[in-house]
């Protein structure tokens, strides 16, 4: 969804977000994304702010099973054009006022990108399904969430054997 900047108004423009978006770094499908997103323009600057949902399906990091979960992202952006922002080196800090800026060009603005590069930054580093998830048995793999396994917890890795047995000549002494 592309908007004009001839099209935002003097006292601000409401879009309903109700779409769906992609992007491989995501997710494999289509992602539903809905809200509301206001933008506001001084001139060459236009302030986007709103609240949007994302739903996605994720894998879990200890299990390993798909599931969905929904992701609330409060966006607060300042747009500039792209012809403003001077030329940045690939590999330089952002500065804490440059966090929160982006650009646009042809007169523009690209409302899809800016959403789903908000919802990248919201997307968490590792998604459990829940947080009572009890994950894979570390020997044989299976979902613990499904039942036990028929593994012996106290079984140790050969390797650990001699420090097992220092500990157990501690405990005697």
């Amino acid at each position: 969804m592309k908007i004009r900047l001839v099209d935002i108004d003097e006292r601000g423009t409401e879009l309903i977000i109700s779409e769906s978006i992609s992007d491989a770094d995501i997710s494999a499908g289509r992602i539903p994304v809905s809200g509301i997103v206001k933008l506001f323009r001084d001139e060459d600057t236009v302030v986007v702010s709103g609240n949007v949902r994302a739903e996605l399906e994720a894998d879990c990091a200890r299990c390993l099973s798909k599931f969905s979960t929904n992701i609330e992202v409060d966006m607060s952006l300042t747009l500039i054009p792209r012809s403003v922002s001077g030329k940045r080196e690939e590999k330089q800090m952002l500065t804490q006022e440059e966090v929160n800026v982006g650009y646009y060009s042809d007169e523009e603005i690209d409302i899809s990108s800016l959403l789903t590069e908000q919802i990248k930054l919201n997307v968490p580093i590792r998604t459990v399904c829940s947080d009572d998830c009890k994950g894979l048995c570390s020997l044989c793999g299976a979902d613990l969430n499904k039942g036990q396994c028929e593994c012996r917890k106290d079984q140790v890795d050969e390797r650990w054997s001699k420090l097992r047995n220092l500990f157990r000549e501690r405990k005697e002494e």
